[in-house]
């Protein structure tokens, strides 16, 4: 099946400041915030009217967009989100209060419709402000654009179904994507994690599960010389070629076994259970849920063993590492197709031409931010819509007893006219065929695989197997969270040429470093503090560490 394109209209966008309410509108003027009251922040009503009368000035056709700069409005127990807030010219239409808050209103007068969203959710900044938000999407409509061939002319509501319909206009015209069956897209999608989540310092962060060991006691190392911030540059573009896709051939015990034998590179996914060497003395390189939180942990301990789904990726480290490994059962990808080659080339390329004009003073350096992040949300979030179950619905309920089979009473939010409000994925048997024709679990768990194993060993312009949490000496391993590495030294393949960091997607390289001393981080709102401050840091010290 291939990915049914949808229609799509374009809005007229206004980018407002979440609590002044001053902005920009898309033809680059500026909006005056309309306040009925002597207030100096602006209400929601006061919001959808500036935005309304600011699209009324732009002329034109079609619905408004109101995307807001600044901090997302919380919510606390027993008040209603910002957006369910009670207006005077404006109808409520369906709004999703999730990770991703959106409104829809309606003016009760003309008919006009409104969406009102989250920069934030695009750019990952809450400090931009409403000018280069709204110059940032400038720049990433114009690019899509280029990249698409004029077939993807503007961005979609969310950057993953942005993403989604430039992967769909990227397929080749061959390519027919077999959609995996209900069962197995349902193994799949319960079995395959995301990210490589380990704090790896003693204290009450660190797992208590036995098999988990820590590389780092701050008993024994109460300082660190130096705090490094590793990330993985645009690591997913990295390992999108030749993904494997259907038809899926399930295989026994004894043919999982002779796959891996034969041909280790092959496109599959494997269960196995696993043994940790007895000289073991490093990070985990399987995960597993824990039987007791369900939280994903990945156990150390010599001797340790555990049952799991892996990708091929990671069984040839583990198998290279000298791990014990069992196989239970397969999933061999046979399809010819190599869906995601030419999406993220374009992708990349977008990126490149962002990377080329920094620093030229042509265009405002926080929009070219935002812009790269904005790019790698589209990436990101597009490969997480394959394993999508669907879109999240907001439903509201008049008490406890109408919550459904579950939904518990700490997963609904208590609004303050005792009515409870929770979010939950839309049904299989609600959901469309075109919305099916992108549901491939098998291509999102491969994205994920491939980059946990990266994480553990990869290459760099050092050379093959040069870089990642496995070349390092482990006693200077603070954590790992999906590609960022947190060290207590600057590891050459992360330093830029003439070290390991060429530039090239897809390589660990320094987002900042901090000299010491400074104390052994035990939590992680310890070690984010540090990060953030690396962060800012940058590497401009580089040679000091």
């Amino acid at each position: 099946m291939r990915p049914q394109l949808f229609s799509y209209k374009s809005r007229r966008m206004i980018f407002l400041d979440a609590r002044t309410g001053k902005g920009y509108r898309q033809d680059a003027k500026d909006v005056s915030v309309i306040i009925d009251s002597r207030r100096k922040t602006p209400t929601l009503n006061d919001l959808l009217n500036t935005a309304y009368r600011a699209a009324e000035a732009m002329g034109g056709d079609g619905d408004v967009w109101v995307m807001l700069t600044g901090k997302r409005h919380t919510r606390k127990e027993g008040q209603d989100h910002f957006f369910q807030e009670e207006t005077k010219e404006w109808d409520h239409g369906t709004h999703w209060l999730g990770d991703e808050p959106t409104g829809n209103y309606t003016n009760a007068l003309t008919g006009a419709k409104v969406r009102i969203s989250y920069a934030v959710s695009w750019f990952s900044s809450d400090t931009l402000s409403a000018k280069d938000a709204g110059y940032a999407w400038w720049l990433l409509t114009s690019l899509l654009a280029d990249v698409s061939k004029g077939q993807l002319t503007v961005p979609m509501d969310t950057p993953g179904a942005t993403g989604a319909r430039l992967w769909a206009l990227s397929l080749s015209s061959k390519a027919d994507l077999e959609v995996p069956s209900p069962e197995v897209a349902e193994l799949i999608h319960s079995t395959a994690g995301q990210h490589h989540i380990d704090h790896l310092v003693a204290g009450p962060n660190f797992t208590n599960h036995p098999d988990c060991i820590p590389l780092v006691d701050p008993a024994k190392t109460p300082q660190i010389e130096k705090f490094a911030y590793i990330d993985g540059r645009f690591m997913y573009a990295s390992v999108t070629r030749e993904i494997g896709v259907g038809p899926i051939k399930q295989l026994t015990r004894s043919e999982a076994a002779d796959l891996f034998s034969q041909n280790q590179f092959a496109r599959a996914r494997y269960k196995v259970t696993f043994t940790v060497p007895g000289h073991w003395e490093h990070i985990g390189l399987f995960g597993i849920q824990d039987e007791d939180s369900y939280d994903w942990i990945w156990p150390n301990r010599p001797g340790a063993t555990g049952t799991t789904w892996v990708d091929a990726a990671e069984l040839q480290i583990a198998s290279a590492m000298g791990w014990g490994i069992d196989f239970h059962e397969a999933m061999h990808f046979t399809g010819k197709a190599d869906p995601l080659r030419t999406y993220s080339e374009r992708i990349v390329r977008a990126r490149t031409k962002v990377a080329e004009v920094k620093g030229q003073g042509r265009h405002p350096e926080a929009a070219l931010d935002a812009v790269e992040d904005a790019l790698r949300n589209v990436l990101l979030h597009s490969i997480g819509r394959f394993a999508s179950r669907g879109r999240k619905v907001s439903h509201t309920v008049n008490s406890l007893q109408d919550l459904p089979p579950g939904v518990s009473e700490r997963d609904a939010h208590r609004g303050k006219d005792d009515t409870y409000t929770y979010t939950a994925y839309e049904l299989q048997s609600e959901r469309s065929e075109r919305d099916l024709s992108y549901y491939h679990p098998e291509i999102s768990a491969q994205i994920w695989g491939r980059s946990r194993a990266r994480l553990l060993i990869g290459p760099s312009a050092l050379g093959n197997d040069t870089s990642g949490v496995l070349t390092m000496d482990p006693s200077t391993i603070i954590g790992v969270q999906g590609d960022a590495v947190f060290a207590t030294t600057v590891p050459d393949y992360a330093r830029p040429t003439p070290g390991g960091d060429d530039g090239r997607v897809g390589r660990l390289r320094l987002k900042g470093v901090l000299n010491g001393p400074i104390k052994t981080p035990s939590t992680l709102k310890q070690r984010d503090a540090l990060r953030d401050k690396a962060q800012r840091a940058g590497i401009g010290n580089l040679e000091e560490a």
